[in-house]
This record gives structure tokens, C-alpha cells and sequence, in this order.
């Protein structure tokens, strides 16, 4: 899913039925399961590109530091190993700067961004019984009843 998603999602469930404030009381739970449930599975995904990241990382590892075969270099799709020799305190640091590493962390970035944002969320909705009892005993103090 994508964070626009999640922001246009929001934004139409943010607003708070003013008119009917019970039933915008009733739709908390329904709220919260739909979010966390979008939540949980941001987080899955996070997870799955992180362990990709992971993996990634050690085949470049074994590339820079020439550990791996030919065969295994060719499964990989990687280029021809490098004429020069890279020092194991650098090897970190190609590995960084590789595209699809790069890809890669933009993409956890992204995903970061939507968990925190999800968690946000999560955190309003919790806090909407609280906006919506205050709003009724606005309602009770300005038609003068307690």
C-alpha cells in the first residue's frame, strides 16, 4: 500500500460525525482494527525488505572479499570481480553504495515512514473516545446542562 493511500484513507476517516457522536463513539473499534491491521502488514513488508537487504549484503560481502566462486558470482548476476583488492575495512562501505542497496534502504526508508505515520494514526484513534467525550460534555455545558 502506498503512504498517499493511507493519507487519502485517513483523511476521510479522520472527520469526526459531530452530528452523531455516537456513532462516531461505535466506529473507534472498527477504526482501530482497520488501521493496525494495515499497520501489521507495513511492518511485514518491512520485515521482508530488510531480510532481502540482509541477504543481499553478505553475497557482496563474499564478491568484494573474492570468497565466492565464479558459479556462485554468475547465479548472483554479478560483474567480473574487480582487478584490485579491497581491504575488508572498506568492504562495508562498497556494499553501501551499491544500487541495489541503495534501492533497497530507500525503500526501508519509505516503509519507515508509513509504519510511523500507521502508528500515528493508531495513537489518534485511541485517543478518539476521549475527543468525542469532551465534545459531548461541550455540547452539555453550552446548552447549559452538566
Amino acid at each position: 500500500m502506498k503512504l498517499e493511500d493511507i493519507e487519502k484513507d485517513w483523511a476521510e476517516d479522520c472527520v469526526v460525525n459531530q452530528e452523531d457522536l455516537g456513532k462516531a463513539a461505535m466506529e473507534i473499534p472498527k477504526l482501530h482494527s482497520k488501521y493496525y491491521g494495515y499497520l501489521l502488514n507495513e511492518k511485514r513488508l518491512l520485515y521482508i525488505l530488510q531480510e532481502k537487504k540482509e541477504e543481499l549484503a553478505i553475497v557482496l560481502e563474499n564478491y568484494f572479499l573474492k570468497t565466492m566462486t565464479t558459479e556462485e558470482r554468475l547465479a548472483a548476476g554479478l560483474p567480473d570481480f574487480l582487478d584490485k583488492k579491497i581491504l575488508k575495512s572498506d568492504v562495508d562501505r562498497h556494499i553501501d553504495r551499491w544500487p541495489e542497496i541503495i534501492q533497497l534502504n530507500l525503500k526501508i526508508a519509505i516503509q519507515q515512514d508509513k509504519i510511523d505515520f500507521l502508528k500515528d494514526i493508531n495513537k489518534m484513534i485511541h485517543n478518539r473516545s476521549f475527543v468525542v467525550k469532551d465534545a459531548i460534555s461541550w455540547i452539555l455545558f453550552t446548552n447549559g446542562q452538566n
